[in-house]
């Protein structure tokens, strides 16, 4: 899935920046079309190729493409909370218990290729195909209104957001054995997009 206005922006989602409320959304906006296809393989967090290959007569061909990136240290944390009490734990791509200690599902995150949330060992895949980046920290609804101002008559959004599961902070999460997890398998990541990389 991928929201497309012609002539003005295609939004690539993200997982764990809210884009199941980004794309409800940005579907309203007059004009706008739901790219999914399971035929093409257009599944809720497809890539533009597969966008474009969907729907190539109405891709104007000038749309800015724009997608979140998220602090890896928290977008983990967050993660564990949606899938810890969750049975079908293959996707880790190793046997769990039901409920996995947080070490455990680190381990297994960073030893495995987990569709969609890692691609060709990167946590940002559509970063990389994005001409405007958006930072979930700074606000899921001031984000996407930010792009859509650039866009010129293209009405602004309200974004109805779902509260993440308790307010514990991320860092709560880490020891130093999950820290070191995190930083050797997205250490390229951190780098390339500022956040803080934490030594412990």
């Amino acid at each position: 899935m991928a929201i497309l206005l012609p002539g003005k922006f295609i939004y690539l989602c993200t997982p764990c920046t809210n884009s199941l409320e980004v794309t409800n959304a940005l579907k309203t906006i007059p004009g706008a079309i739901n790219v999914q296809d399971k035929a093409w393989g257009v599944g809720h967090h497809a890539t533009l190729q597969q966008v474009k290959d969907t729907e190539p007569t109405k891709t104007v061909g000038n749309e800015k493409v724009f997608a979140f990136i998220r602090n890896p240290y928290d977008l983990i944390v967050q993660w564990y909370k949606l899938e810890k009490d969750r049975s079908n734990m293959k996707a880790l791509g190793r046997s769990l218990q039901r409920k996995p200690s947080f070490y455990d599902f680190v381990v297994a995150w960073a030893e495995h290729e987990i569709d969609p949330y890692i691609r060709k060992g990167v946590i940002f895949y559509h970063a990389n195909e994005a001409d405007i980046i958006c930072r979930y920290e700074k606000g899921v609804e001031n984000e996407v209104n930010s792009v859509l101002r650039k866009m010129g008559e293209v009405p602004q959004v309200q974004i109805s957001l779902n509260a993440e599961e308790n307010d514990d902070h991320w860092s709560l999460y880490y020891d130093k054995k999950t820290y070191e997890a995190v930083n050797t398998f997205f250490q390229k990541d951190f780098i390339k997009y500022g956040y803080s990389f934490i030594r412990e």
